[in-house]
Order: C-alpha cells, then sequence, then structure tokens
C-alpha cells in the first residue's frame, strides 16, 4: 500500500529526471561537436598563416 502510494508520487519525478537526463545528453554531445569544430578550424587557420610565414 505504502509502496505503490510512494511510486505514484514518484514517478513524476523519474519521469522529469529522465527527459532531464536526455537533454543533458544532447548538450554534451552539441559541446562535443563544436569542440571538435573548433579544433579543426584552429588547425585550418594556424596551416593557412604558417604556410604565409614560410
Amino acid at each position: 500500500m505504502f509502496s505503490s502510494l510512494l511510486d505514484e508520487k514518484l514517478q513524476p519525478l523519474n519521469e522529469r529526471l529522465e527527459r532531464f537526463e536526455g537533454g543533458q545528453q544532447v548538450i554534451i554531445e552539441k559541446l562535443d561537436n563544436v569542440s571538435k569544430q573548433v579544433a579543426s578550424n584552429t588547425e585550418n587557420h594556424l596551416n593557412k598563416v604558417g604556410a604565409f610565414f614560410l
């Protein structure tokens, strides 16, 4: 009885937590992609600048 009542009350919190964790994973993936793009752009820029000074 008490257990089912507790489960009923905790279910909405669990659903919100799952959505939060899913959103958090999306943010992590986007930040990872941005980081890789910045690294690539920096490398390309440094290669161009390096070629200019050669």
